[in-house]
């Protein structure tokens, strides 16, 4: 395909601008899976107000399971049903757009980043960023990424740490880039069902008062630490013999992580429970929760959750996780990689459970300001900003 420059036909229809009708977000995703970043558009596609915003879909790989779930929720995706480095993704990405004719793209992830900048310039059709995550790309692609700043109408990061790293990696100016905080369902994290806690410990045979430390996320070590968390079990069970590490959710280490537990002497400890749909009543389960990440994270819904539920935490300083994570006030930060300190703060808080009850009340409040509908109400904001100043540039 050539780049000519838009055509007239493909310009925005700009009917959020003339108060004719809501702004036509078309969203554009690299994939669809079960993490923090599909979550969020789970719970904030749909809770745009259709008058005044009405975003679609797509998902630059095949269909996958999940989409039931966004389908149940009013926003069929439409997925282009190719290969990861088919060239021809980049064609259906521009026969759909000009079919569709939003008035603004908006690009969640590497490689929407890129194709959808590209057709951002094809179209005339104005582009706004979402960053939410630190990870590097390959030296070719962050190559041509910075190459198309430009081509950026707006971007969002989802922590300040964040929004560094966007502006070095992408060459965007830092005053383009906005922090807007990833809005979650808080609510359904703050109470599991009364009898949670001894129903949990009953099912996993864990006593009534043993500490129970979890730990939640994919599991692949190299990013989340859940090696690290094992490798530290026997200091932590010399201090507190009856502690007990729950780790939550599946991924490519975990049979890796079985073995570990066994080599140090301490699988009776470890509780592997693959993944749970019941995450409020398990956090209601246990004592506190632990997030070693050994990458840099956007923004941690898992910490966000722990505190929502009341529980406090313990954390790696690790890209936005102080940001969600308050040291001092709702949990505990220690340097990342720092082992010995990450254990000194669990027995810390299992130790004097006043120290627990008060941070874990101070988190909940904290996670109470991160809702969907404050991120909602700030992107449509941000989404009709972006538009008057296309307008008034032409």
């Amino acid at each position: 395909m050539t780049a000519t420059g838009p055509a007239a036909s493909d310009a925005p229809t700009g009917r959020g601008i003339t108060g004719q009708g809501p702004i036509e977000v078309l969203v554009i995703r690299d994939h669809l899976v079960r993490s923090g970043g599909t979550t969020y558009f789970l719970e904030t596609l749909p809770q745009f107000e259709p008058a005044r915003v009405r975003p679609s879909l797509c998902v630059l790989q095949p269909r996958c399971p999940v989409a039931r779930e966004f389908e149940a929720a009013g926003i069929g995706p439409v997925f282009l049903e190719r290969r990861r480095r088919d060239p021809r993704r980049i064609l259906d990405l521009v026969r759909l757009v000009r079919a569709q004719r939003p008035d603004l793209l908006f690009l969640s992830g590497p490689k929407s980043n890129l194709l959808g900048r590209l057709v951002a310039r094809w179209t005339g059709i104005p582009a706004v960023l979402r960053f939410n995550n630190t990870l590097a790309e390959p030296a070719g692609r962050a190559w041509l990424q910075r190459r198309l700043a430009s081509d950026a109408a707006g971007a969002v990061a989802v922590s300040e740490a964040v929004r560094q790293w966007a502006s070095r990696q992408y060459a965007l100016p830092a005053p383009l880039i906005r922090v807007v905080y990833s809005g979650h369902d808080v609510d359904r994290f703050a109470m599991g069902a009364p009898d949670a806690r001894a129903r949990i410990r009953r099912e996993l045979e864990i006593g009534k008062d043993a500490p129970l430390i979890a730990l939640l996320g994919r599991v692949v070590t190299r990013q989340k630490g859940q090696d690290l968390m094992i490798r530290l079990m026997p200091e932590l069970r010399r201090r507190r013999p009856d502690a007990v590490l729950l780790i939550v959710g599946d991924g490519p280490d975990l049979e890796a992580c079985r073995r570990s537990a066994t080599e140090h002497g301490v699988a009776a400890a470890v509780r592997f429970v693959g993944h749970r749909s019941d995450v409020p009543d398990l956090l209601a389960a246990v004592d506190l929760v632990v997030v070693p990440s050994l990458v840099d994270e956007g923004f941690p819904f898992v910490a966000l959750e722990a505190s929502a539920a009341g529980r406090p935490v313990v954390a790696f300083g690790s890209g936005g996780l102080p940001e969600v994570v308050l040291h001092g006030e709702s949990g505990l930060i220690v340097s990342k990689g720092d082992g010995p300190s990450l254990a000194e703060a669990i027995v810390r808080i299992l130790d004097d459970p006043a120290l627990g009850r008060r941070l874990g009340e101070r988190g909940r409040r904290h996670a109470a300001g991160f809702t969907v509908a404050r991120n909602v109400e700030t992107l449509t904001e941000l989404f009709h900003e972006v538009l008057r100043q296309r307008s008034r540039s032409r």
